[in-house]
């Protein structure tokens, strides 16, 4: 396989992109397409709530400057926000960012004593890492699109924008950070307060 050059300003860094990218388009084709009648399908693809007592939490990370801002989405089994996370510290590298709000979300969880958990990030680098590693998980840990992680990818935007972190106040969020008008976001807040 040839490695392509990338040049970061700091001198020049080889990176294997091309079998990250494969395996990456690989999962998604899989994961988002079915076969009926014999012809390949796209699968709808959008977040889908936990089974009753689980809950989900959707993480989001980007890197920007240098800077890793984290947020954390947790809702319950009818879609209902439990909890909002975000996070802000300086970070090297994307990769390492999405593991921070992994970490983060992970650290809630543990806090709350929540066993019946499933994290889900967009990062598949990321996910099959955490997934390699030979401990055994407290939590399922999962790849999901970036339409199914949008929560978390709204909220993360939001909090950058006014630099705000830690638990969220789900009376000052604004409505287009939830933006899967399927689910009531609000109503069992108080579950883990």
């Amino acid at each position: 396989m040839v490695k392509p050059e990338l040049d970061l300003g700091h001198g020049v860094v080889s990176v294997q992109i091309g079998m990250v990218w494969v395996e990456a388009n690989e999962h998604w084709i899989a994961q988002n397409t079915k076969r009926v009648n014999g012809i390949q399908r796209y699968a709808e693809v959008k977040w889908r709530p936990p089974q009753i007592g689980w809950i989900k939490v959707n993480v989001n990370a980007p890197f920007i400057d240098g800077l890793a801002f984290a947020a954390a989405v947790f809702r319950n089994h009818d879609g209902s926000l439990v909890y909002a996370h975000t996070a802000k510290r300086w970070c090297h590298d994307p990769s390492t960012t999405k593991a921070f709000a992994l970490r983060e979300a992970a650290s809630i969880l543990d806090g709350f004593k929540i066993n019946l958990a499933i994290l889900e990030s967009n990062c598949l680098q990321v996910v099959k890492i955490v997934k390699n590693r030979d401990e055994t998980l407290d939590w399922m840990i999962k790849f999901v699109s970036r339409v199914a992680n949008e929560v978390a990818h709204n909220l993360v935007a939001w909090v950058r924008i006014g630099d705000r972190v830690d638990f969220c106040d789900p009376n000052e969020l604004p409505s287009n950070v939830f933006c899967n008008a399927e689910f009531s976001f609000i109503d069992s807040f108080a579950i883990l307060n």
